[in-house]
């Protein structure tokens, strides 16, 4: 395999997770039958709970696409926080997963290849990342998606960018939720 050729490919497309998000975006939001592209350029990221329980919150610099939201069976509430981007409110939008439970317990702890098989395949299609794009003859899948199978093709390339070995690597290929995924962090930040 040519990393090189392999990395050049995934920059257009964010071989990092972009900036100020996190993989609840792209691990959870496909779970309620939501496409982060939904919110286009508005989203910022999204949290769950400390406290348990299967709501996902999502923040958004705009409440344009409220309407089209309230549409979804998982949607609750939304409204304004005290925070405001560029002189516009932030607004978070609340859901609550009604399905894939087990799931979504699996993400919480960071267990993602232990997801079912049925809630990878609702990743795969709403996460809104690459997977088994053909590119330059080459299929590219984003690592988030090939972290939820433990891709062996993943696990080389980790072993060379980062220059270490495969005991060495995180045995899940992603890291665990870390602080930026809970919604009680962020609001301690409008305090």
């Amino acid at each position: 395999m040519d990393w090189n050729l392999y990395l050049n490919l995934m920059k257009p497309i964010n071989m990092i997770i972009p900036r100020g998000k996190n993989l609840v975006v792209y691990y959870c939001l496909p779970l309620l039958g939501v496409n982060p592209k939904t919110f286009g350029r508005d989203l910022k990221t999204a949290y769950i709970s400390k406290k348990g329980g299967y709501e996902i919150f999502v923040e958004s610099r705009s409440n344009t696409k409220k309407q089209l939201l309230e549409l979804n069976p998982t949607f609750k509430y939304s409204f304004s926080l005290d925070v405001k981007t560029k002189n516009k409110p932030t607004f978070l939008y609340v859901f609550e997963l009604k399905e894939f439970h087990s799931d979504f317990d699996l993400i919480r702890e960071g267990k993602y290849s232990k997801i079912s098989k049925e809630a990878k395949e609702e990743i795969y299609k709403l996460s809104s990342l690459d997977y088994n794009t053909m590119r330059e003859g080459m299929r590219i899948t984003h690592f988030v998606l090939q972290a939820l199978n433990k891709s062996k093709k993943l696990r080389e390339m980790w072993t060379t960018v980062l220059n270490v070995s495969k005991e060495d690597l995180h045995e899940e290929l992603v890291d665990k939720p870390d602080e930026s995924w809970y919604i009680e962090n962020k609001l301690k930040t409008l305090k």
